[in-house]
């Protein structure tokens, strides 16, 4: 695949989804695009990238991108103690008026939304129906697709999940081990471009936005974090990944004592 395609799959993955190529190689890239052109009968990645710029507003230009999107996630990664002890216990007094909204963004396959909904069943507060509602969001259809699923290997299940919650909320199914009924109702999954209008998800009392800036170009990333964190409610909390930070100069969103936390004092500004 020569450099030309590569600046052009790019610039329409920066143009659909704001996703920067930046850190991939060739090999890389067509070690994404490979299996999606076998299966769409091409001769190679090139072939398929051709045909996806040829007809870039088509369904396959749409599946390049997706299959281009890194779609890596684990449950109870890196920050899930702080959203325990610094997170939960404030959602828990908001609760007490209404009930309280949580965005994933970005969930990939949906371990982060399930964690995030473990949690929250843990707590009394949350056990009642309707106290607590997570929405969950990806780019990605396929990984959407899967995480409605709560299908996971027993790899992905041992990676980060405590024995007592596996046996809690998951039962074994073949080779595989999915999410009890009650788990998979907890997490309305969406397929959703952050790219797009963002208004009709309404306000949260928190959003997850976990490894999506780092994989945008500045300026994209300044764009759709000052476009999310708008749908925080006043004192709600924006978890981004530890080496991730918000523009100096950012709305109202302060930060919160822990990596990548911060907490909107009112009204963010879209």
């Amino acid at each position: 695949m020569s450099q030309s395609w590569i600046n052009a799959l790019e610039d329409m993955a920066l143009r659909r989804a704001g996703l920067s190529l930046t850190g991939l190689d060739r090999k890389q890239i067509e070690a994404r695009l490979s299996p999606l052109a076998r299966r769409e009968g091409y001769d190679n990645a090139e072939a398929l990238s051709r045909a996806a710029l040829a007809r870039p507003e088509e369904r396959l230009a749409y599946e390049v991108v997706e299959a281009l999107a890194p779609g890596k996630t684990r449950f109870f990664g890196q920050g899930f103690e702080t959203f325990r002890e610094m997170i939960l216990p404030d959602l828990v007094r908001r609760s007490e008026n209404r009930p309280v909204r949580i965005w994933s963004a970005g969930c990939a396959t949906g371990q982060e939304a399930y964690s995030l909904a473990m949690l929250a069943a843990a707590d009394g507060v949350f056990a009642a129906p309707g106290r607590c509602e997570i929405i969950a969001t990806d780019y990605s259809e396929s990984a959407i697709d899967r995480a409605q699923s709560g299908r996971f290997s027993r790899m992905e299940v041992q990676t980060g999940l405590p024995v007592r919650m596996l046996v809690q909320h998951f039962e074994q199914d073949g080779e595989m081990w999915r999410a009890r009924t009650h788990l998979r109702r907890s997490v309305d999954f969406r397929t959703l471009n952050l790219m797009a209008e963002l208004e009709p998800l309404g306000e949260f009392d928190c959003i997850v936005l976990r490894g999506v800036v780092a994989r945008m170009p500045a300026d994209i990333a300044a764009k759709t974090l000052s476009r999310v964190a708008a749908r925080l409610q006043p004192g709600g909390w924006l978890m981004l990944g530890e080496g991730e930070r918000t523009p100096q100069t950012f709305g109202r969103l302060d930060e919160a004592g822990a990596p990548g936390l911060y907490q909107a004092l009112d009204r963010v500004p879209a």
